[in-house]
């Protein structure tokens, strides 16, 4: 429900934090049972009555801890309080690492696991409301209006429909290939994703500034070409990583991986065209763009099935990087044009 990009952007704007705290904890108890049954329903759907119990209570833990997680990064990124996100992470993760451990070592059921994990998630998120309301005071608010839920979809749809264009790749790959080639290339995405979780931390601390500015606009002239020439340079390593990568990982992985050479090589365009791609996004944001956002990210996943229909049976191998060169290129595009016709647009105004 849109949770980190609220609170960051509340905060900025110079509401409590105690109250915009409190407020997004409300909207997460009241989402809760939602997100619950839709794991219940999708449980069923895939595995059928006997799992629903388990996929339950992983739904628990991993629904309350990820929620609470996020308000804790949100608040550390935006207000100078110091709130210990990576202690409460280190400790949940420690705690789940030494219950997979046990596993391994001594076994147990998969019933006595879920237990286990959700228990886990719980713990962390008491742990996380409680370092909130120490480091921020009081966090009681008013329950959420209306607006806050409507506000809070739109977000929620954004993030929905950016996971579905990054996987709907892999989903057609999967259905038309075969599974060794899928997971070769799946292997290779993942070397994107960890490639982009350094600049991801970059952006996380420039965000509230997107939203601190967006009313002024030449301050965020000025913080978009300064976060567009930090991208640009990112970008153009990681590319150049990528490629150095291809020439001598495949040996490393041993034979059966020789297409992470090609895969690894056209990805070094690929992740260039994501890290660009973000600046733009967060400015429409701090502009008050939010829909216009969340809409090309819908479009963006169109437009990756409609690719991926395309390219992908006739070839899967060309086919999948054809289809990522087209959906990252036009949802770049896609931002940066609709980021200057909005600025040329209230400069008419003006």
């Amino acid at each position: 429900m849109g949770a980190y990009s609220i609170v960051s952007r509340d905060i900025a704007l110079g509401r409590h934090p105690g109250k915009v705290v409190g407020e997004n904890l409300k909207v997460v108890l009241l989402t809760f049972p939602l997100g619950l049954l839709a794991c219940l329903v999708v449980s069923d759907l895939l595995y059928g009555s006997d799992g629903l119990l388990v996929f339950g209570l992983i739904g628990v833990g991993y629904l309350l801890l990820s929620r609470t997680s996020l308000l804790l990064a949100a608040v550390q990124n935006t207000v100078q309080v110091k709130v210990p996100v990576i202690a409460v992470e280190a400790v949940v993760a420690l705690s789940l690492l030494s219950l997979g451990g046990y596993g391994m070592a001594f076994g147990y059921s998969l019933f006595a696991w879920a237990v286990t994990y959700a228990l886990i998630g719980v713990s962390g998120a008491l742990v996380a409301g409680t370092v909130l309301r120490r480091s921020l005071g009081d966090i009681k608010a008013p329950f959420p209006s209306m607006g806050r839920i409507s506000e809070g979809l739109v977000f929620s749809m954004g993030n929905s429909f950016q996971y579905l264009y990054l996987e709907l790749d892999k989903i057609l790959l999967f259905r038309y290939a075969n599974s060794a080639l899928t997971g070769v290339y799946a292997a290779s995405t993942r070397i994107v994703t960890v490639a982009l979780m350094p600049i991801g931390a970059v952006y996380s601390l420039f965000y509230p500034r997107f939203m601190q500015v967006g009313h002024d606009r030449a301050a965020l002239s000025a913080l978009l070409h300064r976060v567009v020439l930090i991208a640009a340079g990112y970008g153009l390593i990681m590319a150049l990583c990528f490629i150095a990568l291809s020439n001598f990982l495949p040996g490393l992985l041993g034979e059966g991986y020789a297409r992470v050479r090609t895969f690894l090589l056209y990805l070094s365009g690929v992740v260039f065209l994501q890290v660009m791609q973000t600046p733009f996004a967060d400015a429409l944001t701090g502009r008050g763009h939010q829909a216009v956002r969340t809409l090309l990210q819908g479009s963006a996943s169109v437009v990756a099935l409609g690719a991926g229909l395309l390219f992908i049976p006739g070839d899967p191998t060309s086919g999948v990087i054809k289809t990522v060169f087209t959906v990252h290129g036009y949802l770049l595009l896609a931002y940066v044009l609709s980021y200057g016709l909005i600025m040329r647009r209230k400069k008419e105004q003006m």
